[in-house]
């Protein structure tokens, strides 16, 4: 039998990935790109991961929305439109142990949750616990990285 190729490992590992995926935990800027970007992440999300797709939110992200609200009424909205997203989606809060947002969904992809966010940093601090990460592309398309 032969063995596989590169791309084919590269697919059977992101398959792997998507199956132990508990639910995937949304970084504010994926969130705030729903409205700034005109993008349906979670529609996005079920196309990647099928549609029983769980989804989440921890409770230090909700804060980092909270707090981005007063940085104008752009952002306002963004957050606004974001939160209606998070409910309509029936999201859950996970509650993990962190002092901020990007530590909270370190924390998160170390239990087994896939990740949602475009912070380069933060995704290269996941990469080492083997979930999934996703991100938003230039041309408005989640990928697993």
């Amino acid at each position: 039998m032969q063995s596989p190729n590169i791309c084919q490992t590269k697919v059977l590992e992101k398959t792997q990935m998507q199956n132990k995926c508990k639910a995937v935990i949304f970084d504010s800027n994926i969130l705030i790109a729903i409205e700034q970007k005109k993008a349906d992440v979670f529609s996005m999300a079920r196309q990647l991961f099928g549609e029983r797709a769980r989804f989440g939110v921890t409770r230090q992200v909700l804060t980092e929305l909270q707090e981005l609200q007063g940085r104008g009424k752009t952002m306002q909205r963004g957050v606004k439109i974001a939160l209606m997203a998070l409910r309509k989606e029936k999201a859950k809060v996970i509650k993990v142990e962190a002092r901020n947002a990007d530590d909270s969904l370190v924390e998160a992809a170390g239990k087994g949750y896939c990740i949602a966010t475009n912070d380069k940093v933060l995704r290269k601090r996941i990469k080492g616990f083997g979930v999934a990460i996703i991100y938003l592309s230039k041309e408005k398309l989640l990928k697993i990285a």
